[in-house]
């Protein structure tokens, strides 16, 4: 019998922002340090004019940003839906965090659903 682990899910979240300025480093912190590895993080940013784009070009290489034109805050979370690769997807408001290990129990409880 084959005792193989299956592959562990990629886990997107969805970050859309307008002008949140340094909340922005709180939410990305707390995602980019949950203790499950296979993460993506994607930003949505609606054309801030606070420090929001400097703050962005510091993350380059661990997160994806997308500049689009303001439409409104589901316009934004539905433009980083579609370009997410993750098997499980979130969304998480600029401003708000994540609770450490949030993301590996998501994770676990989706798999203990499978298992059934």
């Amino acid at each position: 019998m084959d005792s193989e682990v299956p592959p562990r899910p990629l886990v997107t979240v969805v970050i859309p922002n307008l002008n949140t300025g340094q909340r922005l480093v709180r939410t990305l912190e707390s995602v980019l340090k949950q203790d499950y590895p296979f993460l993506e993080c994607i930003v949505v940013d609606g054309g801030s004019t606070d420090e929001s784009p400097e703050i962005l070009s510091r993350y380059q290489g661990r997160i994806e940003c997308v500049y689009e034109p303001p439409h409104g805050h589901a316009d934004a979370i539905n433009r980083g839906l579609m370009r997410s690769r993750g098997e499980i997807v979130t969304w998480l408001p600029a401003g708000d965090i994540h609770m450490p290990g949030a993301v590996s129990r998501a994770v676990e409880y989706f798999q203990s659903l499978y298992d059934k």
